[in-house]
């Protein structure tokens, strides 16, 4: 153990860009050890009951040529969204995705998004994927790799929008589960803390994609990770997120009304969410369940239970 965390003290910081004290890079190891062993999976996107489940992200390993002539070996995730010739967005469900789509689809003079016709899925091998390219307005980097223009992926500015994961497995339930959108294991009137005990059972690689972690869909983390420019906190505001992130791109600013008012709950209204069930085996059960299963976004958004953002 002692030549493992020396290991880790002169490693991971580099390799996986962690930061945290020495004694918890037994755990870094686990999960670099995990990046390894998901080399090379692929995704397959289909419908179950009206439903859209995602399963393991499409991973593309490209060689970006360097103007010194070497070569740069970047990792991108299949999810990832080319915006015009600039911009590569990784969108995850219930973090601003449905209030992005409004703005493209204002921008662009699209139809309305309420059927979600105008969105970029993974064009995985079979399955029954919708392939996503609108020429010069916005393309899915699986189709980009496909067609071999995966050099565009290595100019682009990528960003993504993360959430704090409590706050995101509670709007999933609200939104998803609660309203009947989405039926799990067949239940219906599921609780809330029948909801999160659920997911604690569930690999996050087969989790529909409403609450599947972001380090899942947009591969934050391990030594192969996508590289992302700019991270955008859904709690520092999406308009204003979000207008920085088209004015990156070279986009025009334009606010738009988000498709949830109030993004997110006070400090305290989590804390009621998760402390108030009267079936709890302990009063922390189902936070340390959502701290546990995404450990991962936690740690790449820094975030805490006890505090905002």
């Amino acid at each position: 153990m002692g030549f493992h965390i020396f290991m880790c003290s002169l490693l991971l910081p580099v390799v996986l860009g962690i930061t945290e004290a020495v004694q918890d890079c037994p755990l870094a190891l686990i999960q670099m050890r995990a990046a390894v062993d998901s080399i090379g999976e692929k995704s397959s996107w289909h419908r179950v009951e009206g439903t859209e489940t995602q399963l393991p992200s499409e991973k593309h390993e490209v060689d970006c040529d360097l103007e010194s002539g070497n070569v740069w070996k970047r990792y991108f995730s299949g999810n990832l969204v080319m915006l015009g010739d600039k911009g590569l967005w990784c969108p995850n469900a219930k973090i601003g995705t449905t209030t992005v789509y409004k703005y493209l689809a204002s921008i662009k003079g699209w139809p309305a998004d309420g059927d979600g016709s105008r969105r970029c899925y993974p064009a995985p091998e079979g399955g029954h994927a919708k392939p996503c390219w609108y020429e010069g307005e916005m393309r899915s980097a699986a189709e980009m790799v496909r067609r071999n223009h995966s050099q565009e992926l290595c100019n682009a500015h990528t960003f993504t929008f993360i959430r704090n994961p409590w706050d995101r497995v509670r709007s999933a339930y609200t939104g998803k589960i609660e309203t009947g959108k989405i039926s799990v294991s067949n239940r219906t009137n599921m609780t809330f803390a029948e909801f999160v005990r659920f997911i604690g059972t569930q690999d996050p690689k087969e989790m529909n994609y409403h609450w599947r972690p972001v380090s899942q869909t947009c591969i934050t983390t391990g030594w192969n990770r996508t590289f992302y420019d700019r991270v955008y906190k859904l709690e520092h505001g999406l308009n204003e997120q979000l207008g920085a992130a088209m004015q990156e791109i070279g986009w025009p600013l334009q606010e738009v009304e988000a498709a949830n008012q109030k993004t997110d709950p006070s400090v305290d209204e989590r804390r009621e969410n998760f402390t108030s069930p009267t079936d709890l085996e302990y009063p922390m059960e189902l936070a340390d369940i959502v701290r546990r299963v995404y450990a991962d976004d936690i740690r790449f958004g820094h975030y805490s239970f006890v505090s905002y953002a």
